[in-house]
């Protein structure tokens, strides 16, 4: 009886395995993900390398490209337009329509292409062609005879297919149709595989020459016959763009430009004079088991949201970018990421106290009133926009990473800008636990505007006064007017440093007092953190020599001979 059933046992084995395989053929593994997504271009410890550069549009050239209206709609909803790309994908910064429009008018301006090749035959550069009396059946005589249905299907979608031709009419510009038909590689590089059915480089590489007859007007020809298709979208984009223009009247280029930095668009597309940002955008995620809890982890990747307001460096504008994973995908980078972990040896043997209501009612009051938690976080509709909201600590973070944060950041996170603050260990016990105990749900969180605000940039960074506007510009803004971009998120606005009515009444050692220990020191607000256990003595006097240069002031004339004195201690 028993060899009865070895066979179908044995069927139904291979069966089972072959189901399972076919099902995980379209899953990628969690290494391709990240290659193919480019995470590495913010997430810098992955180390990754990447070849998205290689495959995805040069911006250089977008206004020549590229109808703006369709860019308005495409960068508020990014969809995957070439299927040929594997995983790699347009993600979803969720732009507001002033930002899209912002960003759009940029793009609109970048016409550089490379000069390494000839220039375009004189038809192109006029604005009108003949009217042709013979008609061209493009499918029969041009698209068949090419082969282009190998590529590119009207309509049709998979992995080995290129664009859909039927939305070229409102996607991109005729006239750049036509030159990418004279010349593929001078846009896609020389590796394109677009061929040049029209045209290819004469002998001596001066011009171009016609690789078929008549290639002129095979070229007007299937432009036009490509223009004739949604006709009708294209209207409705245009109708919407011309919208945004009457909206945002006081929206300019300059502004489309800060987003491109902010975002940090030249990560994975080229561009002719923007470079990507050298510096991480982002948290490492090489020790991300340690950090956060696998459940909200999945949750974050399914829907990323604004768990930085304005940036992972404050005042950047950095996002993170929503790739729209699919519940495979989600589930294949979690499990890879929440198994990167470090020994956090100091934190081992915390627990979480169950505190009671006074106690919890304590822990808030130091939040309130002594701590400089809420300048930066919020819990509720209360506190700063820099860093992550602490209401949900609970549902986000191990309580061992939270202890540690508080208790020495930079120990934590290396690129955390977040402050030391001293404190005693039963009031570091009662504040995690306190985190840990809040079950308040996450509350929406969008992220500031690109265009309101203005955005560190890698230049701006790069000047002397870089560690003010990385420590302090948040909320005193990036020119020292007290008009950061978290002002308006505190209870008592942030003092302006050009006030130099006020701060030639105030000596250096005072200035340096309240870096050093923070404003509640000087009776002032306690938002405002102590920066003297996270700075060297020489970055903080640097920063009030900084200040004096702003106020374009000296302190009072009893202290100037003394002044010095706290440098020199």
């Amino acid at each position: 009886m028993r060899r009865i059933f070895v066979f179908p046992l044995l069927c139904f084995s291979l069966l089972f395995f072959w189901v399972a395989a076919s099902l995980a053929e379209g899953i990628p593994s969690a290494e391709l993900l990240i290659r193919e997504l480019s995470c590495s271009g913010c997430h810098t410890d992955l180390k990754t390398e990447s070849f998205i550069r290689e495959k995805i549009p040069d911006l250089s050239f977008a206004g020549l490209k590229y109808n703006s209206a369709y860019l308005l709609e495409y960068l508020q909803n990014p969809e995957k337009v070439r299927h040929n790309i594997g995983y790699s994908r347009m993600p979803d910064f969720h732009l507001s329509e002033k930002e899209a429009f912002a960003l759009a008018l940029f793009l609109e301006t970048q016409n550089t292409y490379s000069n390494e090749y000839p220039n375009f035959p004189s038809w192109l550069y006029s604005e009108s062609h003949p009217d042709y009396s013979t008609p061209i059946n493009i499918k029969e005589e041009l698209f068949e005879a090419f082969e282009c249905m190998k590529c590119h299907s009207p309509g049709v979608k998979g992995k080995e297919r290129g664009s859909d031709l039927s939305t070229v009419g409102y996607r991109l510009k005729k006239n750049w149709v036509k030159m990418y038909f004279v010349s593929p590689a001078l846009f896609d590089g020389a590796d394109t595989p677009m061929p040049s059915f029209f045209y290819e480089i004469s002998d001596d590489g001066r011009q171009y020459s016609e690789a078929l007859s008549q290639a002129q007007e095979l070229i007007n020809r299937v432009t036009d016959q490509l223009y004739k298709k949604n006709t009708r979208r294209k209207a409705e984009l245009e109708e919407k763009y011309n919208n945004a223009k009457k909206s945002y009247p006081d929206v300019i280029v300059a502004d489309g430009e800060k987003i491109f930095t902010a975002l940090n668009c030249a990560t994975c597309h080229r561009h002719s004079s923007t470079e990507p940002w050298k510096d991480s955008m982002a948290p490492k995620l090489s020790f991300e088991g340690s950090r956060v809890l696998q459940n909200w982890l999945q949750d974050y990747l399914s829907n990323p949201y604004a768990l930085r307001p304005f940036g992972y460096l404050p005042g950047s504008g950095s996002r993170m970018p929503d790739y729209h994973l699919t519940p495979e995908e989600v589930t294949v980078l979690t499990e890879y990421l929440i198994k990167n972990e470090k020994r956090l040896t100091e934190s081992e043997l915390f627990r979480p106290a169950k505190l009671s209501p006074f106690a919890m009612k304590k822990a808030r009051g130091l939040l309130d009133t002594k701590l400089p938690c809420l300048g930066c976080h919020r819990i509720g509709a209360d506190g700063g926009r820099i860093g992550p909201d602490l209401s949900n600590v609970k549902s986000r973070l191990k309580p061992s990473f939270v202890f540690d944060l508080i208790k020495n950041p930079h120990a934590a996170d290396p690129n955390i800008i977040m402050p030391k603050t001293v404190m005693p260990v039963q009031t570091l016990e009662l504040i995690s636990s306190y985190l840990l105990q809040l079950n308040g749900s996450k509350v929406e969180s969008k992220y500031l505007s690109l265009v309101d605000n203005p955005v560190l940039t890698p230049n701006r960074m790069k000047g002397d006064n870089s560690l003010y506007l990385k420590q302090c510009s948040s909320c005193h803004g990036i020119d020292g007017d007290g008009k950061g971009f978290n002002a308006k998120y505190l209870p008592t606005a942030p003092r302006s440093h050009k006030d130099s009515e006020y701060l030639s009444k105030r000596p250096d050692d005072v200035l340096f007092d309240g870096i050093f220990a923070g404003g509640y020191i000087l009776d002032k607000s306690n938002f405002m953190p102590a920066f003297g256990h996270t700075l060297s003595r020489f970055e903080i006097e640097n920063l009030v020599s900084h200040i004096r240069k702003l106020c374009q002031c000296e302190g009072p004339a009893w202290s100037l001979d003394n002044q010095s004195g706290y440098i020199n201690e």
